[in-house]
């Protein structure tokens, strides 16, 4: 029996990696149009960390689907935290507007819900592949 959790996880950070590839390759594109409002950070730079942060993620996600093991729960849970503390270090460090920064309430919303997210999925996951299987025997 399938369970759901392992396929949400898998699209959680399929997506998410998808993304930050996308803002990656923008980032490079748009840097010479954005120059005069750039953040605190060199764009390309972002653009490799995003374009980095996405490949990894992808690549967590297909890894810990493929291998399902108690292991795999620990590397989720932390790659989510480790990449939620690059996410506030860039803004910390390179939000130079009030309005980006008017926004860190919200972003700060968004983490909470994100790393739960991948904690409860995780925890599901994890309970799901502990639990006893049950044999239907009929005679």
């Amino acid at each position: 029996m399938t369970t759901l959790a392992p396929w949400l996880l898998l699209i959680l950070y399929i997506v998410l990696g998808l993304a930050n590839i996308t803002r990656g390759v923008l980032s490079f594109r748009m840097g010479p149009v954005l120059a005069p409002a750039a953040p605190s950070l060199d764009l390309s730079v972002l653009g490799g960390i995003y374009i980095g942060w996405g490949v990894a993620l992808v690549g967590i996600g297909i890894g810990c689907f493929r291998r399902a093991s108690a292991r795999s729960g620990w590397v989720l849970g932390a790659s989510a935290v480790v990449y939620q503390l690059t996410v506030w270090t860039i803004r910390l460090v390179g939000d130079r507007s009030t309005h980006a920064r008017g926004l860190w309430g919200r972003d700060l919303v968004l983490t909470i819900l994100f790393l739960g997210m991948v904690f409860a999925l995780t925890a599901l996951s994890a309970s799901r592949a502990t639990a006893p299987r049950r044999v239907n025997r009929e005679s």
